[in-house]
């Protein structure tokens, strides 16, 4: 499990309403010449040449998607973004047949990786 932290400086904001971890899955997988990594609470996609450049580009996006959520002080209901239930069905199936079927599939399938970030605060607004 990966977790992504910030320094919180004591001027800084995180909205009341969000968690101080957000845990989400994250779908691995192959698609042609290149590796996706797919975040399941915020449905933000990395892609990279190996299966872990994939997951640190998503890591990264995600990290800024939510730092800058928390900097307009969007309620946590806002920020999430789901993916819908048939792709996520989808995943898991392709991610059981990869499993089931590993010794054949190693490099194609689709993997699931738990991951957890916690919430970056966004610096206090400036006042003019």
């Amino acid at each position: 499990m990966a977790t992504v932290e910030a320094p919180v400086d004591q001027h800084e904001i995180v909205p009341a309403d969000w968690p101080e971890i957000i845990e989400t899955r994250v779908w691995i997988g192959r698609e042609d010449d290149y590796f996706f990594a797919l975040c399941d609470e915020f449905d933000v996609i990395g892609q990279g040449p190996t299966p872990r450049a994939a997951f640190r580009q998503m890591v990264e996006m995600v990290d800024g998607y939510l730092h800058v959520c928390a900097a307009q002080g969007l309620s946590y209901h806002d920020v999430r973004r789901p993916l819908p239930l048939a792709k996520r069905t989808s995943f898991h199936a392709q991610a059981l047949l990869s499993w089931l079927l590993r010794r054949v599939v190693q490099d194609y399938g689709v993997r699931e990786r738990a991951t957890s970030f916690v919430p970056e605060a966004a610096p206090a607004p400036a006042h003019c």
